[in-house]
């Protein structure tokens, strides 16, 4: 995948991400919705996960604080969607 391809999100299920993280975030932020497309806004690396998107759709506030990387806006990681026309 790269910046500007077309995505759609296969896997929708965040249960094991929202329980480790802090509600105050989890009522703040937007989620993808399964079935819906997207577009690659940015790639980031996501410590300890590996490679994550950001999308054109989805902007989220700064407000994972990273120890290595500081504060952030959250990604989701590439497995949690395919690429359309692959």
């Amino acid at each position: 995948m790269k910046v500007n391809d077309e995505i759609v999100c296969i896997n929708d299920n965040f249960d094991n991400m929202i329980s480790t993280i802090s509600y105050d975030i989890v009522k703040v932020i937007i989620l993808p919705k399964k079935d819906t497309r997207y577009h690659v806004r940015e790639i980031v690396d996501i410590p300890g996960v590996g490679d994550g998107l950001r999308l054109v759709e989805i902007v989220n506030p700064v407000c994972i604080n990273d120890p290595l990387f500081g504060k952030q806006e959250p990604a989701f990681t590439l497995k949690r969607f395919k690429l359309i026309n692959e």
